[in-house]
């Protein structure tokens, strides 16, 4: 098989060059602050209490999770390795 990749995830911004800047690059280029907002004020209006996220990127949306609703308990999973050491 030509090209086969050999990770079962697709990096961040689909290339391991681009890892590292994804933070600045998904704020500059989508409405990020509106779709965390809305979501983050849904979740903490529901009963469940528990969160799990696959896939969590630089761990910036689960930070703003744990401070906004301390009681929650998150899971944070996320497969690239690359992507865990940026996580704060």
């Amino acid at each position: 098989m030509q090209n086969e990749d050999k990770h079962a995830y697709t990096p961040a911004l689909g290339t391991h060059e681009r890892t590292g800047d994804y933070d600045r690059i998904i704020s500059v280029m989508t409405r990020e602050r509106c779709w965390r907002i809305k979501m983050l004020t849904k979740m903490l209006l529901g009963e469940e209490k528990r969160v799990v996220d696959l896939g969590f990127g630089t761990g910036s949306f689960v930070k703003l999770l744990v401070e906004a609703c301390p009681e929650m308990k998150v899971v944070p999973i996320e497969p690239d390795p690359k992507v865990r050491r940026i996580s704060k």
